[in-house]
């Protein structure tokens, strides 16, 4: 399944330069590339619905900035995610904004950025964070998500280990996983 990306800002370079980085990873993406300066601010009531992550710039034209329309959006219940592109001087009001993720618009990583909108894609479809390897817990049924794979279902688990029907995204192959658990503490 393709994911859905839209790309909000006025400088076309910009959105280009994020749809490579997208398209790189995610070469079968599906991405709308939306200039508010030409197409219009986006009206109250825009809801991001069809859409798997926003990434909005911080440039929307001299009458508007990035930071009252990320406002708008991360204030929206059901909302897809959204990850900012800003610059040093809305860094300290972002951060307080919280969006799913937010980076220096002139200094962006691929590496950096493709796992962390990974990250962000997986908490969204309720699966764990990639804090470590393996972060799954029989008790609080947080599964393990490892880079390239994708979580369908547990079929069992012991204190030591779980073990799942996983699905390799890059050949769209079912395998079963067999997890092991390092506990904390023990040799």
């Amino acid at each position: 399944m393709s994911i859905k990306v839209m790309i909000i800002d006025e400088q076309a370079e910009f959105r280009s330069l994020l749809m490579h980085h997208i398209t790189s990873h995610w070469p079968d993406a599906i991405i709308s590339a939306y200039d508010p300066t030409s197409a219009g601010h986006l009206p109250d009531e825009f809801s991001g619905a069809g859409n798997d992550l926003i990434l909005l710039g911080d440039r929307h034209g001299e009458d508007r900035d990035g930071i009252e329309v990320l406002k708008r959006f991360v204030g929206k219940s059901g909302f897809p995610p959204v990850v900012y592109f800003g610059s040093e001087e809305d860094e300290a009001v972002a951060t307080k904004l919280a969006p799913d993720a937010r980076f220096m618009r002139n200094n962006i990583n691929h590496k950096k950025l493709v796992v962390r909108l990974s990250d962000v894609l997986s908490s969204r479809r309720q699966v764990a964070s990639t804090q470590s390897l393996f972060v799954g817990d029989m008790r609080t049924g947080i599964h393990p998500l490892i880079k390239g794979y994708r979580f369908i279902r547990k079929l069992g688990a012991t204190e030591h280990s779980g073990v799942y029907l996983a699905e390799r995204e890059s050949a769209k192959l079912l395998l079963v996983l067999k997890v092991l658990r390092q506990l904390e503490g023990r040799d």
